[in-house]
């Protein structure tokens, strides 16, 4: 005798969902965003066609798991609000908005050439950023354009002196954007008052990765030769953050602008507080494989650290991909091999785990995202 669906009791809140992606068109899952407010998964990845690899998104329901959307692209950003999605397409140098809910088009951006599209944190404006590598010659350009989202006109596009290029980029809290160049320069455009300023970074030649915090106060640049903060107003180095095998890997600021986390040569992770590059804390990381240092990185609940780890196989060319989370004392919470990412939704409720499963004789392997209750899935109640 068949049960009504009526009478089906509910699935519980903190039931994993593992999203169908082979049947969605997305085998080959790579990163996974939230949107802003948490009710959408957007899985980015690939999809084979004959020899070759086409990008792929795919849209999902947070709560349920459920397919909304796949789109043939791999690089859209969520309004901050939540409610649009910006789209670039690269073949005709278009940017599409599109309401989430709808699918109707907002607004097309005609680009001079586009590759990738953020939002503003206000929502006010949106940069449009190209970049291409020249096999023949070895030369790198590339270019930006900062759009009115009101009426769609470019407020700015920066212009660069000769084989100078944007090689990190990020729009503060306050709308300003900041562009670090291969000629180590930051350039910072405001909106309010439309200036464009730059100054000339202290160090020499640069080849590490930038960041910053949410409100832009801080810029840290991580590189072999060094972890440093630099002053955005001069280019002068604050502090340089070492000592012990710190050096080499890349370095985070919190969102606050509080504390750089990095990890060290023998399998640290190691807190520093950025106000005065003093050393807070430092603690081991289990299960790291000697010439194979963990990196880190802090989660949105403050409370958390994210460590990526990899270990070699026996007999195997092959490494063994390892997450795991830590409370900021060291104390660890979860320890997931298998597991390449796992990432948290904004405000800490859902958590999207990218995995895979070992190749096995007779079974290849597989890539899999799942959607797990966060709170059930660092107290250790979701199997991955």
């Amino acid at each position: 005798m068949m049960v009504p669906a009526t009478a089906r009791p509910p699935v519980p809140a903190n039931t994993p969902h593992i999203l169908d992606l082979d049947r969605h068109g997305c085998p080959f899952p790579g990163s996974c965003v939230f949107s802003p407010d948490g009710a959408i998964l957007a899985v980015s990845g690939s999809r084979p066609r004959g020899k070759e690899y086409d990008p792929v998104l795919t849209l999902w329901d947070a709560a349920s798991g459920r397919h909304l959307r796949t789109l043939p692209d791999a690089s859209s950003d969520f309004s901050p609000d939540g409610k649009h999605l910006a789209t670039p397409y690269p073949a005709t140098g278009e940017v599409v908005i599109r309401d989430i809910k709808s699918w109707a088009e907002v607004r097309r951006l005609k680009c001079s050439r586009v590759e990738s599209a953020n939002y503003s944190p206000d929502g006010k404006h949106l940069l449009s950023h190209w970049g291409h590598y020249d096999r023949d010659t070895g030369r790198i350009t590339g270019g930006e354009q900062v759009w009115n989202l009101a009426d769609g006109r470019v407020v700015f596009e920066p212009t660069w002196e000769k084989d100078e290029r944007c090689e990190w980029h990020w729009i503060t809290r306050d709308g300003r954007l900041l562009m670090a160049t291969n000629k180590q320069r930051l350039r910072t455009w405001n909106p309010r008052d439309g200036s464009d300023t730059s100054v000339k970074l202290e160090g020499g030649e640069r080849l590490g990765h930038y960041t910053t915090d949410l409100t832009g106060t801080r810029l840290l640049y991580s590189g072999v030769e060094a972890i440093q903060t630099l002053d955005m107003t001069n280019g002068k180095v604050v502090h340089t953050f070492g000592g012990d095998g710190v050096g080499g890997e890349v370095a985070w600021l919190t969102d606050d602008g509080t504390e750089v986390v990095t990890t060290s040569k023998d399998g640290r992770v190691v807190i520093f507080d950025a106000a005065n590059g003093r050393q807070r804390h430092a603690f081991f990381v289990a299960g790291v494989e000697k010439g194979h240092p963990p990196s880190v990185h802090p989660g949105p609940d403050p409370r958390w650290l994210v460590v990526h780890r990899s270990t070699p196989r026996n007999n195997d060319p092959l490494f063994d991909s390892w997450v795991s989370l830590y409370t900021r004392g060291g104390r660890l919470v979860r320890d997931d091999q298998h597991v390449i990412t796992a990432a948290f939704d904004p405000a800490g409720r859902r958590v999207a785990v990218r995995a895979y499963t070992p190749e096995l004789p007779g079974r290849p392997s597989r890539m899999t995202v799942t959607l797990h209750d966060a709170a059930a899935w660092l107290a250790g109640g979701a199997k991955n």
